[in-house]
């Protein structure tokens, strides 16, 4: 949970190098397919630093060791944040071949160069953890954050957890982005041990900042903590409320339902339909009759939710309201949700032919195809009959998909 939230935190400024940004990324993503190797290995010269970054994040993820001579070639980047992608991504590759060109590294001009350098000095065994760990710690006193923040990522790389005071005094740096890293680093190396410092950053001025601390004690499953994370439900962030009901929602914090609540009347849509689906994961059936009013909500995405929460909290008392969304809303996407909770909830005969004729004829591919393979697999063949002349027409759709399904739905039906 903790790193789908903080994908979206660590990054959030421009500038933040590679080891602060790109590989936490990197870490939330799925192992790219070998497929496409050829694509990963165009973006290692594609002019946007940020885009060569990347592509040294996939191929550390896939694990490329064949590239290590590419990725070599990228220690003489102009970028100095991409000369330090590629020295960490030898390390991590175990490239123990270019140990002597990794060393050189720690003579560049540009300091951001030589975290990444020393990390992969130690991760190939070229250095011992205390001396990695005592030239990285001498970054955390560099002048320029991105340094800072480097520095103490990669301390958590090297699972250094004699740097747990150095830490903790990060805490208290100048820049969000180092607070970040050292609430992230921390809550790696020193779990539990850190939870009365981490909390104190719940109130820092910087949004960001609160999003991580409240995202490391939602990981470190610290109930004590609860009070503190459902004050952030009342932030004035959207940012921040959103990474709240994720957490508690996380925590299974029940006790928090009337809290979320709350937010159903909040003035973002995002928030409004987040905390629909938080109340549906507490199964907060009290909150049936509020998340019912929202099926007039002026947002698709609030309706949208309302109909799926209705449906997944079993809320029969619902049915006359969602059947009035097949008649009146403009969305085919929620008139079809509509259709497969009323049939969950009442049966086939809850839906009516206009209804499925209107779906039928929907502006979206999409919603025309579904609706094929609804009568099909559920509506069953009498059903599906009484609608043969809309079948006919969509055998002629210009969507080759939905004709094709037609097509082969008519042939069942003549056939029998």
């Amino acid at each position: 949970m903790v790193i789908i939230i903080l994908t979206g935190v660590v990054g959030h400024r421009a500038g933040l190098d590679f080891i602060g940004a790109g590989y936490l990324k990197a870490e939330d993503q799925p192992p790219p397919q070998r497929g496409k190797l050829e694509n990963i290995k165009k973006g290692l010269k594609d002019p946007n630093p940020e885009i060569r970054q990347e592509a040294i994040a996939a191929l550390i993820k896939l694990g490329a060791k064949e590239e290590v001579g590419e990725i070599k070639k990228l220690l003489k980047d102009e970028d100095a944040g991409v000369r330090g992608a590629a020295a960490f991504a030898l390390g991590k590759l175990g490239a123990k071949e270019e140990i002597g060109a990794i060393k050189k590294l720690l003579k560049d001009d540009n300091p951001r160069v030589h975290g990444p350098a020393i990390y992969s000095l130690y991760a190939l065994g070229e250095w011992s953890l205390e001396e990695a760990t005592g030239q990285i710690k001498k970054l955390l006193t560099n002048d320029e954050a991105r340094v800072r923040t480097a520095a103490v990522f990669l301390l958590g790389e090297l699972k250094a957890t004699g740097t747990i005071e150095e830490l903790k005094k990060m805490l208290a740096d100048n820049d969000a982005d180092v607070r970040i890293a050292a609430i992230v680093t921390l809550g790696k190396l020193a779990g539990k041990e850190s939870i009365n410092e981490i909390k104190k950053l719940l109130s820092d001025p910087d949004p960001y900042v609160r999003i991580a601390a409240a995202g490391i004690l939602g990981e470190l499953k610290d109930r004590e903590s609860l009070g503190e994370i459902k004050k952030l439900l009342q932030d004035s962030q959207t940012e921040v409320r959103a990474a709240a009901i994720i957490i508690l929602m996380g925590l299974e914090a029940k006790n928090a339902v009337p809290d979320i609540k709350k937010l159903l009347s909040d003035q973002d849509a995002g928030i409004r339909a987040a905390a629909i689906s938080a109340l549906v994961s507490l199964e907060a059936k009290e909150t049936i009759g509020e998340i019912r009013k929202l099926l007039k909500d002026s947002s698709p995405e609030v309706r949208s939710a309302s109909v799926y929460a209705l449906g997944k909290l079993e809320a029969k008392e619902a049915v006359e309201d969602l059947k009035k969304i097949l008649k009146n809303e403009p969305e085919g996407s929620i008139r079809f949700a509509s259709v497969m909770v009323l049939i969950n909830l009442q049966g086939r005969e809850a839906i009516e032919k206009e209804d499925l004729t209107r779906l039928l004829q929907d502006k979206e591919p999409e919603i025309r195809y579904n609706t094929l393979g609804l009568l099909v697999k559920i509506m069953g063949i009498e059903r599906t009959k009484a609608h043969r002349e809309d079948i006919k027409k969509l055998a002629q759709d210009e969507n080759k998909q939905v004709s094709a399904l037609a097509a082969v739905i008519l042939k069942e039906l003549d056939a029998k």
